[in-house]
């Protein structure tokens, strides 16, 4: 599919001062999400991780963004830079560096939090798929976004609902800090961070 002409058209939108479900530090600082079509089973949320990401630990050491499962079927376009879909399986083990988490998302409530379950386990990756290559991710997959320390940017296509889906996640992170996430971004934001995503994929491109 070819992205530039929605973008342009949700540029447009944003400079006429349109409100958005995009939210700033979504999931993790300096990664954004911008919801371009909302439509339950058919719904495109773009994210941008940007300068001074953090989603580079997330392999081996402190993950920035939790290995979670998803509430429906998606599918990833990647946009441009390196992200990775890493899928992981967990094993039980009481003295596991990972700690189950039970959490409420704010993209869906507007307040998130993550409250520890007790149970450990151990982690172990699966597979890792570049975004670019447009992989698909069932919703019950334990998942997370890999990416180096250059920006990236990618879509999520959500699809088909979950009906035994749990808000559970497993982080290495022992007090993980929401404080600084979820911030709701103006319209005029929302237009930079486009026009900034629209210049690399036709960078990209070029």
């Amino acid at each position: 599919m070819s992205i530039e002409p929605l973008i342009r058209h949700h540029i447009a939108r944003a400079a006429a001062g349109h409100a958005y479900n995009a939210i700033e530090n979504c999931h993790a600082e300096n990664l954004h999400s911008i919801v371009l079509h909302d439509e339950p089973g058919n719904r495109i949320r773009m994210f941008y991780a940007d300068h001074g990401h953090g989603l580079g630990g997330n392999r081996g050491s402190q993950f920035s963004i939790a290995i979670h499962p998803h509430h429906c079927d998606v599918r990833f376009i990647g946009l441009f830079g390196r992200a990775s879909n890493d899928v992981y399986a967990i094993t039980p083990n009481h003295a596991g560096e990972f700690g189950e988490m039970r959490y409420q998302s704010a993209i869906t409530t507007g307040v998130g939090s993550l409250t520890p379950t007790g149970r450990r386990a151990d982690v172990h990756r699966l597979r890792s798929e570049l975004l670019t290559t447009n992989p698909a991710l069932r919703a019950h997959e334990l998942h997370t976004i890999y990416c180096d320390y250059q920006r990236s940017a990618w879509l999520v296509i959500e699809g088909a609902e979950n009906a035994a889906y749990e808000s559970l996640c497993w982080t290495n992170d022992p007090e993980p800090d929401l404080s600084e996430l979820y911030k709701p971004m103006s319209s005029e934001r929302v237009r930079y961070l486009l026009v900034e995503v629209l210049q690399q994929i036709e960078r990209a491109t070029a």
